[in-house]
């Protein structure tokens, strides 16, 4: 039930979404960047060491995966050994296999006028000159080609960032792995990924500021700010955490009641007195939205929240 729901191929709905999230970033007929990680295996057998051993010198089993923005996994072929590279992976992965049988669900998109029907995933320059791989451009030569690149490779993180998320979350994954069989160390990994796209799912955060706790659910303020990265995330994150202070202040202004001290007694009362004061705070906030021409419809805002739609269309 889980696999069906949380470790499944994009559908119809999840495709006009990911091409929805590929627009916004520039990136016309985007489904995701790919990209393969490496897990450490510490007791690999003997006799299967050699087949095992690549680039990072130990034994190692292969992860591909396809990642979106929202760092969920939507495709993953695990259990390659470590001497293969990304190429070999390929290969023998089924990422692409409904593109190559005709079964995919169509893609259309249009850009500088010409129409096109083939999706495609940001990838590294390890990757084949396929159609369906959009890669960095290996000497650039020009401002357009620059920007491309630095557009390209940024975007292309999202996978990356995926599989650093998946490690510190699960620190059986992020060390070497001491299982001996294949399947139990399928097993773990499905597992991982499948806990991680579910908490991707439901995951939500709120911007807070610094007294608040270390909970993933919120995002604070940088104390000690190092490099220009930091400053600029600095910067954003207090402007727009001033959301809930104009709030505070638009709603005092409106109603008096809440501006001044409270000179009742019973908590019951000035309770009853703010739910009233933010519900009326909240319908004069509807009324100007749709005065000014706004389509704002607070019925299903929850639905509308999640950027990438992960329930299973029958």
């Amino acid at each position: 039930m889980f696999f069906e729901r949380y470790l499944r191929s994009p559908n119809s709905d999840d495709i006009s979404r990911l091409l929805a999230m590929g627009s916004n970033r520039g990136f016309l007929g985007m489904l995701g960047s790919i990209d393969c990680m490496h897990w450490k295996w510490k007791n690999c057998p003997t006799t299967q060491k050699g087949m095992y051993f690549g680039h990072i010198h130990e034994p190692t089993i292969i992860l591909e995966a396809v990642a979106s923005q929202d760092l969920w996994i939507w495709h993953d072929f695990f259990g390659m050994p470590g001497s293969h590279n990304d190429i070999n992976v390929l290969d023998r992965s089924f990422v692409i296999s409904l593109l190559t049988q005709g079964r995919a669900p169509p893609v259309n998109y249009s850009i500088n006028g010409n129409d096109y029907t083939m999706r495609y995933y940001l990838a590294d320059g390890i990757y084949p000159q396929w159609a369906t791989f959009v890669k960095i451009i290996s000497f650039l030569q020009g401002n357009k080609q620059i920007y491309f690149a630095k557009a390209q490779e940024s975007t292309r993180k999202d996978v990356e960032r995926a599989f650093g998320v998946l490690q510190a979350r699960f620190a059986i994954i992020q060390g070497p792995v001491r299982f001996w069989k294949m399947k139990i160390m399928e097993d773990i990994m499905m597992a991982c990924i499948i806990i991680h796209n579910m908490i991707v799912y439901t995951m939500r955060y709120y911007l807070a500021d610094g007294i608040y706790p270390q909970w993933a659910t919120f995002v604070k303020i940088i104390s000690f700010l190092q490099g220009n990265k930091q400053i600029y995330f600095a910067k954003a994150q207090e402007s727009a955490r001033k959301d809930v202070e104009r709030a505070f202040g638009v709603l005092q202004a409106r109603f008096a009641i809440i501006q001044g001290p409270v000179r009742f007694w019973k908590t019951k009362i000035m309770e009853d007195i703010m739910m009233a004061c933010i519900i009326m705070h909240n319908m004069i906030v509807e009324d100007e939205r749709n005065a000014n021409g706004m389509d704002f419809n607070y019925d299903t805002i929850s639905e509308s929240l999640p950027p990438v739609s992960h329930e299973r269309t029958p």
